[in-house]
């Protein structure tokens, strides 16, 4: 009775280890690399490679997040708003990057649109471009005289070919006590500029004669150009042939930091200045 007993439990535990095989050599195959050898069910057998199906992988969800943007900005002039954030006017050619921010202040550019070399340069810098509010040359304003009572640029006035004539056009339109405040590149703080100031004599005649050639625009480096090249000295000597009253000078200027601040105020009928 007892062998027979015997009998049926090994007949049962091998038909129980048939089963169970397969089991338990899938689990241990998960452990181990994609490709395993089977274990041999005895020593005749030869062993078998096994496959293993990869796992789908789990659906996470990832958020990315956009581009960065570059974002450069110069500081604010102090002298700025000290003198102007009470009153209202205009900048010749502002930028994102290097925004007055005055309160009271729209911006003129000789182009509406983006696709300037200028605007291309401020999305690039800041990622984004001045909205122009009036389109217009800047040394040919759209105001009658004494409408402002300011016109601000930085890096502007040396673009001009006859900056005479710019100087000229904002000090007729802004009112008598008003201010042009104009900040222009050093010639010594531009690392790229190899030309000399500009001679005093060349910009007298460039306005007197209004004689513009090719070579001038290519010496220039093109029509919108750098064609006036300037030092502090050089252009209050310019302030001084059109006889206008400079009440403020910053070199280096305070806002870029390679060019110097020139400000000029127009005189009230009866000569006295508003300070």
């Amino acid at each position: 009775m007892r062998a027979l007993q015997e009998s049926v439990r090994n007949r049962f535990n091998k038909k129980i280890m048939k089963i169970l095989n397969p089991i338990l050599l899938f689990r241990d195959a998960l452990k181990r690399p994609k490709v395993v050898k089977q274990q041999p069910l005895c020593k005749t057998e030869e062993p078998v490679a096994v496959s293993l199906p990869e796992a789908e992988p789990e659906q996470v969800a990832v958020t990315v997040p956009p581009p960065a943007v570059k974002k450069f900005a110069f500081p604010d002039s102090e002298l700025a708003h000290q003198l102007l954030d009470d009153l209202w006017g205009i900048e010749i050619g502002g930028s994102a990057h290097n925004s007055f921010n005055l309160p009271h202040c729209l911006n003129i550019d000789y182009c509406g649109n983006d696709d300037t070399i200028f605007k291309q340069a401020e999305i690039e810098l800041c990622g984004s471009a001045m909205k122009v509010d009036i389109v217009s040359e800047g040394d040919d304003l759209p105001f009658k005289d004494n409408t402002l009572d300011f016109i601000i640029s930085s890096h502007v006035v040396e673009h001009y070919f006859d900056p005479i004539k710019a100087m000229k056009e904002w000090y007729r339109v802004i009112k008598p006590g008003g201010y042009i405040f104009t900040i222009a590149p050093h010639v010594d703080r531009v690392p790229d500029e190899h030309r000399p100031v500009t001679a005093f004599d060349v910009l007298v005649k460039r306005h007197l004669t209004g004689i513009r050639t090719a070579e001038d625009d290519a010496m220039a480096g093109g029509a919108r150009g750098h064609h006036a090249v300037f030092n502090l000295d050089n252009f209050l000597e310019l302030c001084a042939y059109l006889n206008y009253r400079v009440v403020a000078t910053e070199d280096p200027d305070k806002k870029v930091g390679n060019g110097f601040t020139v400000v000029v105020q127009k005189e009230l009928p009866d000569s006295s200045i508003v300070t």
